[in-house]
């Protein structure tokens, strides 16, 4: 019989260095002068540059100019022995977009102990920040009710989402296949109110199934659609307003003239919204009917009391 043959050692070093490569997050090393030494995929994953783009290149390329500072700090305190954990700041990929990050920095120390430079890992928290963000424009709204809270949250989900339009619309009580648009931020402004028909819109999906979301291409896929093609929009996010039974009351939808980043999780924060519009709407609603009700009362009362 031969011989198994014995699994290849690999070397330590060797595995170790195919764990850094292959990481999910940013990994970078870099002399206590600032420059890159090493750059595994996350890193180009995350900031847009090819590790030869940054191997001996400044790590201040990263960074913009008011934080170059900052940078100085962190060095100095790794060259003092320290480890720098969750510090959270801002930096610039590749193409120009800002990232919120949470970086964690290790001294890197030669044989002898000495320190010689510095290990930084770097997440994407970008996401998780624009949600915290939103958190506190809808409690910040929250503090309103009826007209003043619906005109402020459709506002501050433009902002929060960054999107240049905005639609709260509940549907025609006589016809369900129309809505009205009660609430819209667009064009950096208050929108008045409006009704469109749902048949040939992404808002027509929405109402029928679940969340809609088209992050690119929506006019093309709704030529129909007039507003879409009016408002010049190249993104769309919807989400039906139901009460607690699951009935339906509206629609809560973002449109955009930009494709819309899946990464930063615009769905989170749109549910969100949605939650605290749908029970507004229902307040509303029950609010009106309790006033009809009651001048109901008051019309019968005052028939049946006329002598």
């Amino acid at each position: 019989m031969s011989k198994p043959l014995e699994p290849r050692k690999i070397p330590e070093q060797n595995r170790f260095a195919a764990i850094v490569e292959h990481c999910e997050d940013a990994i970078i090393s870099l002399t206590l002068g600032g420059l890159v030494t090493s750059w595994n995929r996350g890193a180009t994953k995350l900031f847009g540059y090819a590790a030869s783009e940054m191997i001996d290149q400044p790590i201040t390329r990263l960074i913009e100019p008011s934080r170059h500072a900052e940078e100085d700090e962190i060095l100095a305190r790794i060259s003092a022995g320290e480890i720098v954990t969750h510090f959270e700041t801002q930096r610039v990929r590749q193409d120009g977009t800002v990232l919120d990050i949470s970086l964690t920095v290790s001294p890197i120390k030669d044989e002898n102990g000495l320190i010689v430079g510095a290990s930084k890992i770097a997440r994407d928290v970008t996401a998780r920040r624009r949600a915290d963000a939103a958190r506190h424009k809808l409690i910040e709204c929250s503090r309103l009710v009826g007209r003043p809270f619906l005109d402020s949250m459709v506002e501050a989900l433009a902002e929060a989402l960054n999107v240049k339009w905005v639609l709260l619309c509940d549907l025609h009580p006589e016809n369900k296949q129309r809505a009205r648009v009660i609430a819209a931020w667009g064009e950096g402004r208050r929108q008045d109110y409006f009704e469109y028909d749902l048949n040939g819109t992404p808002c027509a999906n929405v109402v029928e199934d679940e969340m809609c979301f088209y992050p690119a291409g929506v006019a093309d896929l709704f030529p129909d659609d007039r507003f879409l093609a009016e408002t010049d929009t190249q993104s769309y996010l919807g989400v039906p307003l139901r009460s607690s039974e699951g009935g339906s009351l509206g629609i809560l939808a973002v449109l955009n003239d930009e494709p819309l980043d899946a990464s930063l999780q615009p769905e989170e924060t749109l549910q969100l919204f949605a939650g605290r519009a749908a029970a507004e709407l229902l307040r509303l609603t029950t609010a009106s009917a309790n006033e009809r009700l009651g001048r109901i009362v008051e019309d019968a009362a005052s028939e049946t009391f006329v002598f």
